[in-house]
């Protein structure tokens, strides 16, 4: 929704009324070292997300996360880095932000309440300002297609209108040197 900063309550599909709620990407986490930061296939690290370490086989370590060295795994919801992700996920669908921006703002507005910074909304005026840039940019391209479009369209029309003035003429020159009548007058 990049035009509008709030959503409708609800939408009309096939004569039924469907609520309307923002969607809020889930936290992304590699399989590989267990951070937020990356996708698994740029990660080359291979860290067991049981006890935090790099080792192979069956893990045989108590429950240790690497994250936050709590009694838990890498993948546990209730790791307070994974909390802290989703809230920077839900700042970012809010306010319509990059995943740096809203980390940025989160990190800076640390020392405040999360619902104060969930209120500043940093991206609102410059979206109408840009959108009417690019419509009024769409304006002028369509304008001046539209006149290259009807200028092609007079020559061609004039073109044709010149060859069916010939074909006519010489048409009608035909008709009147084998017309019968004509040459019975005469």
């Amino acid at each position: 929704m990049i035009l509008r900063t709030f959503l409708p309550d609800a939408i009309k599909i096939w004569f039924t009324n469907q609520k309307i709620r923002q969607f809020v990407d889930r936290v992304r986490q590699c399989l590989h070292c267990y951070e937020f930061t990356h996708a698994t296939h740029v990660c080359d690290k291979k860290i067991c997300p049981l006890c935090g370490v790099n080792h192979e086989g069956q893990c045989q370590g108590p429950e240790k996360c690497i994250l936050c060295n709590g009694p838990h795994s890498a993948t546990s919801k209730i790791c307070p880095r994974h909390t802290l992700e989703q809230k920077i996920l839900e700042l970012k669908c809010r306010n319509h932000l990059t995943i740096g921006e809203a980390r940025r703002l989160y990190t800076q507005s640390s020392k405040t309440h999360y619902s104060d910074a969930s209120k500043i909304n940093t991206t609102a005026p410059n979206i109408e300002e840009i959108v009417n840039q690019r419509v009024e940019y769409c304006s002028i391209n369509i304008t001046i297609k539209m006149e290259q479009q009807t200028t092609l369209f007079i020559e061609i029309f004039q073109k044709q209108s010149k060859i069916l003035c010939n074909i006519w003429s010489q048409y009608s020159t035909k008709l009147t040197s084998k017309n019968p009548l004509t040459e019975n007058a005469k």
